[in-house]
């Protein structure tokens, strides 16, 4: 009596084979096998329980570039430039060119000025002592000017301005706007540093799905850059200190780039190195990022920074109502 296999599907019996036709079965389904695993497809397919090992000479960066020519020539769209598409060199490159202008703010706040609503981020300290805050900024112009936020230098009695070699110098506050939660430090660079501000991107060229770098120092650490995109545009977001003045800051960028504690005032930047918003707020339960980070909008910037530097505040526009007996 001949050898006889069982084939199933699903559970179902099917009928019985020999074990020719089962060898050529065999033979047929190894071919198939093999033709398949020669011919990626990279726009489908089912998830499967079995695994298949084959060399290929490509290494992974050459195999994933490959697979996002095919979806581009498929969907006929042009291939992504380094703009676009940021490359490792290009990432590296783009920090060495960047960091000079990035600075680490520490603050001194009086627990007084803290217990009446200030916004730092800060832990339990003892109760005799001065609260001490850490944020981010980046220089804007040769002047010594370095933007942050206003909650950030708010209250703070001592300024301490910490560039990317190691170099500091002490700042002072120029002007605030808490509407903005915008605010300018006023320094003298230290011996050996050169001021190198940092370009102001074009708003009209602010778009989601724009890949963005951001620029801090989360959790204390240092000279960090994260990457992202432009997750949304146009968000409201409410600002304001706990019982007092509550404002809805128009235009916010929303970015997935990771933004976290300490990350407050560092600018957020396109691939050419130019700033298109500025970092201080994450929606997150936890305090930490959750993939959903916003930045102040480099329209508002354009507006609000200048004015602090020359005329101590800026005004925003409101329509009033007078009458008349």
């Amino acid at each position: 009596m001949q050898n006889q296999i069982k084939i199933t599907h699903n559970g179902r019996p099917r009928s019985h084979l020999s074990s020719r036709a089962a060898i050529a079965l065999i033979l047929i389904f190894t071919l198939l096998v093999t033709a398949a695993c020669n011919t990626p497809d990279f726009l489908g397919g089912n998830d499967s329980d079995q695994s298949t090992t084959q060399t290929v000479s490509m290494n992974p960066t050459q195999t994933a570039r490959e697979a996002v020519a095919s979806v581009q020539q498929a969907l006929q769209v042009e291939p992504p430039s380094d703009e676009q598409f940021p490359s490792q060199q290009l990432l590296g490159a783009l920090y060495e060119q960047i960091l000079p202008s990035i600075v680490d703010i520490e603050v001194t706040v009086p627990r007084s000025a803290a217990s009446q609503g200030s916004q730092l981020p800060f832990g339990q300290q003892a109760p005799d002592t001065p609260l001490q805050g850490e944020g981010s900024g980046w220089v804007y112009d040769d002047q010594g000017h370095i933007v942050t936020n206003n909650h950030v230098v708010a209250d703070a009695e001592d300024i301490i301005v910490n560039f990317s070699d190691g170099s500091w110098t002490r700042g002072e506050v120029v002007a605030t706007d808490p509407q903005a939660d915008l605010a300018v430090v006023q320094i003298e660079p230290p011996a050996g540093i050169t001021l190198r501000p940092l370009a102001l991107a074009n708003p009209d060229n602010v778009n989601v799905g724009n890949w963005v770098l951001a620029f801090g120092t989360p959790f204390g650490l240092d000279n960090t850059m994260t990457l992202g995109i432009i997750s949304a545009t146009g968000r409201g977001f409410p600002i304001g200190t706990t019982g007092g003045p509550q404002y809805t800051l128009p235009d916010v960028l929303q970015t997935d780039a990771a933004i976290n504690p300490g990350n407050s005032g560092g600018p957020l930047l396109n691939l050419l190195g130019e700033v298109v918003g500025v970092n201080f707020a994450i929606n997150s339960a936890t305090r930490s990022n959750s993939g959903v980070g916003f930045a102040i909008p480099v329209n508002i910037v354009n507006r609000a920074v200048p004015a602090l530097i020359e005329d101590g505040s800026y005004n925003y526009p409101y329509i009033g109502i007078s009458g008349g007996s």
